[in-house]
C-alpha cells in the first residue's frame, strides 16, 4: 500500500476469478480507506474483503430503492400555475397586504 497524490493505493489479489474479481490496482479516497480500515479491524477481514463488503453494501442499498407512488388529488387551482410571473405577482401582493395590515 502506498500514498499517491493524496490518495491511498493498494494492490488486491483474488486467486479465483469466479469469486468476484482478479488482481487489480484501485485508488481509494481517504474516507473510503478509513471506512475499509474500520471494517477490517471490527470484523477481522483483509483489506480486500473489507473493500468488497463496502462495495456490496453500496450495491444492495442502490438495489433496495423502490418506486414511491404518491397519491393524486382532484384539485382545481384558483390561478394559472403555468404562469410563474402571475404566481410571483400574487405572492408579492399578498406579502405587501400582510405588512399593511400590521
Amino acid at each position: 500500500m502506498q500514498l499517491v497524490g493524496g490518495m491511498l493505493r493498494f494492490m488486491s489479489a483474488i486467486k479465483n476469478p469466479m469469486s468476484g474479481g482478479t488482481r487489480t490496482t484501485v485508488r481509494l479516497s481517504g474516507e473510503v480507506m478509513v471506512a475499509a480500515k474500520h471494517l477490517q479491524a471490527d470484523r477481522g477481514l483483509s483489506l480486500s474483503e473489507a473493500v468488497n463488503e463496502l462495495a456490496k453494501a453500496g450495491l444492495k442499498r442502490r438495489q433496495s430503492v423502490r418506486e414511491v407512488v404518491l397519491p393524486e388529488f382532484d384539485y382545481e387551482p384558483k390561478v394559472d400555475v403555468t404562469n410563474i410571473g402571475e404566481l410571483l405577482g400574487i405572492e408579492e401582493e399578498a406579502h405587501w397586504q400582510d405588512r399593511d395590515d400590521r
